[in-house]
């Protein structure tokens, strides 16, 4: 079904890209009947945060992670283990 609605939306942007003029989040709010499943994951990642109640827990997450020990690990690996432990509750 989210395959379907891809496409859907695929064929929509290449037909008439002037349609992604407008506020993305009014689009999202009228084509929300004709892709109901992208629209829900659309609004949480065009939604502004009211608190940084978000990132104050990913800073947290990241103080656990690069502790007195740990202070060697590269900074790739710091931002791997730190996605890991924000998104782990998704996988």
């Amino acid at each position: 079904m989210a395959q379907k609605q891809i496409d859907t939306f695929k064929t929509l942007a290449s037909k008439n890209p002037a349609l992604f003029d407008d506020d993305p989040l009014i689009w999202w709010k009228r084509c929300k009947s004709t892709l109901p499943d992208l629209a829900i994951l659309v609004r949480s990642y065009l939604a502004i945060q009211a608190t940084s109640v978000a990132s104050e827990r990913l800073f947290s997450r990241a103080g656990y992670i690069v502790s007195k020990l740990r202070t060697s690990l590269k900074s790739d690996n710091v931002t791997m283990l730190t996605f890991l432990a924000t998104n782990s509750e998704m996988m």
